[in-house]
């Protein structure tokens, strides 16, 4: 075992290790022994353990460097989703281990089962699979905390077993994901007789998904890593940015987190070992199988031959490991190995099929027509690092151990990024849409509809009404807000370029009115106090104009300067503020704000974008800014005393977001698809 401050790295059993291979597999006629997870010592060996304190990054720092509490703050989390867990020999302590690591971080108790196929009570202890067991159970459900787990627990660690334990999680239990953290070290000729054993579907027909790990030590191939019937998962190293700069020391949430936390292709690498001296070097498995054939969803990546491994890849280093409660104590060890990146992937999985269920679509699996892995988005493209085998292994001359852009064999096609499910709420819509919430639990949306009307569905009650027409000849998308629970201000460009206003009043729509103007551009309307009403848009000297609502009077048109290249957004967060955005000629978003005695910017944020913004706010000195990137996917930037990052949430859309606060910790975001319909979703905030 490996602690602290030592040089040399350990499998944690010496009869359970991936043995390296070259770049042709090391074939053999019956299979090898299994792997267990590599552990790393505590991330400061200089100072004292925590007494009972975990040891390592826990759930938050991870759920937050892939993004994946998007999806947790959007119900996405694995419900109605049966995760198996497949291990050799019984941990008798995997349930109040699993109870004790939910109540340190606040996850649920999952519906939890334990399967006990042969194993002798109590045989996983001491020989490392207890602790493999709780590493997989606890990062399975930290990852999709709303999934059941099912542990099943075989009597031997042979091959055969352990596959047996697989069939019978997916025909007995009716598992939707299995996660398989372990393989044989190389393949062996027989392996391909064991992949009708990994079906794609169970007997009653319901897809079903395997996770493999792709190994710890090195470029190689593995089995069942290398079946085409599997996800097999390589391993990524993270780096301080990427978790938010937050401490690897005991801690029980993420308050450390002083920068957004999020991967991208420059904070996460390959975990490898280029510079690997030793016969072994620890690192990620992967390359291309000599005994099972390429399949044809994976035609086109990887290289010519058999069957490349992996397809993807997730958090595994054990330097930037994670906490694991096994045995009714805190390991004063953090854990970390391929075998914690194939059940992370497991829970994203199950994510994933509760966001397909909603949609009315299947579960995933690998199937002969399965090239989903290789064309899932969004994904962050691993670019860095390489995985050697051994000293001087030649696949970092060939570079096939290296990561590129694109699919690589260490990292495969990259790592999750978890971002925001989307909800068809139907329509025709011809522009972009703009909503408002009158109050919390109410949600009105508007977009040009047929006929080039304004159209409107509102959200009360939890239900959607109908879609209706208001009428109008709209040339632009509209602006929307509202400045109390009974009063709804919309505004549109006209057929004659000019600005038109209509009103609800709390019961009745009012008629159409014209408020002037030469407008080039959709206008922005914001409010900063009941009786008061702020209207922007571009001019046709693509400056930006302004004409408020006072109580009793409209104002003339102000002109506020700038040069913007598209429609602006706007926002009050409260009385005399206003936050105006829009993409400027030079192609940055620009931002100007009123503090209640004068205008202040334009000043440059950034961006790149490629359509207008949208500006939403939940509370006093918070905002949420949406835009298009060149590629039509949403960006979004946060600013709660200080600014976050550029993240991006999934889809492609064909015109501007938008985006309101019901002023209750989240965002309501909107898009036109490219279907036509509107489409919804919720993220929190702030997100920074």
């Amino acid at each position: 075992m490996t602690r602290a401050g030592a040089a040399v790295w350990m499998l944690a059993m010496v009869l359970a290790v991936w043995s390296p291979v070259a770049l042709a597999a090391d074939n053999h006629s019956a299979p090898p022994p299994v792997h267990l997870p590599l552990r790393h010592g505590p991330a400061h060996p200089g100072s004292a353990l925590s007494a009972g304190a975990p040891q390592g990054y826990i759930p938050c720092d991870v759920q937050r460097a892939y993004h994946m509490d998007l999806l947790h703050a959007s119900q996405t989390t694995g419900a109605n989703q049966l995760i198996a867990i497949v291990d050799a020999f019984d941990n008798p302590n995997a349930a109040a281990d699993l109870h004790a690591f939910d109540a340190a971080f606040g996850l649920p108790d999952p519906a939890f089962q334990v399967s006990n196929l042969g194993a002798t009570p109590g045989s996983a202890i001491n020989n490392s699979w207890d602790h493999e067991i709780d590493l997989d159970v606890q990062w399975a459900h930290a990852m999709a905390p709303g999934a059941g787990i099912a542990l099943v627990e075989v009597a031997d660690s042979n091959i055969a077993t352990l596959v047996a334990g697989a069939v019978f999680a997916v025909n007995t239990l009716g598992a939707d994901v299995v996660s398989m953290s372990w393989g044989t070290a190389g393949e062996f000729f027989s392996e391909t007789s064991l992949d009708a054993s990994l079906a794609p579907t169970s007997q009653i027909g319901k897809p079903v998904m395997y996770v493999a790990s792709a190994g710890d030590l090195g470029f190689g191939t593995a089995w069942p890593a290398a079946s085409p019937n599997v996800l097999s998962v390589g391993g990524t190293s993270l780096a301080p940015s990427t978790l938010g700069y937050d401490t690897q020391q005991s801690h029980f949430n993420c308050s450390g987190m002083s920068a957004s936390a999020g991967m991208n292709s420059q904070n996460e690498t390959v975990w490898g070992s280029p510079a690997c001296t030793s016969s072994s070097c620890p690192g990620t498995g992967g390359g291309t199988s000599s005994v099972e054939p390429k399949p044809q969803w994976q035609l086109g990546f990887g290289t010519p031959g058999g069957r490349s491994m992996p397809d993807m890849a997730m958090l595994a280093d054990p330097s930037t490991g994670v906490a694991v409660f096994t045995n009714g104590a805190w390991s004063p060890y953090q854990w970390g190995g391929t075998s914690l990146a194939a059940p992370l992937w497991a829970g994203v999985i199950a994510m994933l099929n509760q966001q397909r269920h909603a949609n009315n679509l299947n579960n995933l699996n690998i199937s002969p027509s399965s090239f989903w892995a290789y064309q899932l988005a969004p994904v962050n493209d691993v670019v860095s690092g390489a995985s050697p085998g051994h000293s001087g292994d030649v696949c970092q001359t060939t570079a096939v151990c290296t990561a590129a852009p694109g699919y690589d064999q260490v990292t495969g096609r990259g790592s999750p990024l978890g971002s925001v499910s989307w909800q068809p709420l139907g329509g025709s819509i011809s522009s972009a849409p703009d909503a408002a919430s009158p109050a919390p639990g109410r949600l009105d949306v508007f977009a040009r509809g047929p006929g080039n009307a304004l159209w409107t569905r509102t959200l009360t009650g939890g239900q959607w009404g109908a879609w209706q027409s208001l009428g109008g000849s709209l040339t632009s998308a509209p602006g929307a807000v509202a400045w109390s629970g009974r009063r709804l201000d919309v505004f549109v460009r006209g057929s004659d370029a000019s600005l038109w206003h209509r009103w609800w009043d709390g019961n009745a729509w009012s008629g159409w009115e014209s408020l002037g103007g030469a407008l080039s551009s959709g206008p922005a309307a914001t409010s900063w106090a009941e009786g008061r009403l702020d209207v922007f848009a571009r001019g046709t000297d693509n400056a930006l104009w302004h004409r408020w609502w006072a109580g009793t009077s409209w104002s003339s048109w102000e002109s506020q300067g700038g040069s913007l290249a598209t429609e602006p957004g706007a926002v009050s967060w409260g009385p005399n503020r206003i936050d105006v955005f829009a993409k400027a000629t030079d192609n940055q978003l620009s931002h100007r704000w009123w503090d209640g005695q004068r205008w202040n910017g334009w000043d440059s944020f950034g961006g790149l974008p490629s359509s207008g913004p949208a500006v939403a706010s939940g509370t006093a000195g918070q905002l949420d800014v949406f835009s298009l990137t060149a590629n039509g996917r949403v960006q979004h930037r946060a600013y709660a005393g200080r600014w976050g990052d550029w993240l991006a949430l999934s889809g492609q859309w064909p015109s501007a977001p938008a985006a309101v606060s019901q002023q209750n910790g989240t965002v309501d975001v909107f898009e036109q698809g490219s279907d036509g319909q509107l489409w919804h979703t919720t993220i929190p905030s702030p997100m920074l």
